[in-house]
């Protein structure tokens, strides 16, 4: 994740020239252009990181010798993290 968001980093950077101390509209423009990139290349990556996560302990789930009702609470154990992710990130819009 973090090599993610330092290339959306570096593309911010290097379409942001601050150098000039009178910056016109096309310039913040790009800048802020830039900008959302990054927050999209970020925002995805830890999608991405964060699904891998919630599936890595499916299997070891599934092959655990208990009752399927045992299974099935655990699972809702690792689903109550899932909507736990899902609600602090829709309250941080």
């Amino acid at each position: 994740m973090s090599v993610a968001y330092l290339v959306g980093l570096s593309l911010a950077v290097s379409n942001c020239s601050l150098k000039d101390p009178h910056i016109n509209f096309d310039a913040q423009l790009r800048c802020n252009a830039a900008n959302t990139r990054t927050g999209i290349i970020s925002g995805f990556t830890s999608i991405i990181v964060d699904a891998i996560i919630f599936l890595l302990p499916i299997p070891v789930i599934v092959n655990l010798n208990l009752p399927l009702s045992k299974k099935v609470v655990i699972g809702a154990v690792f689903l109550s993290g899932v909507l736990y992710v899902k609600v602090i990130s829709m309250r941080s819009r």
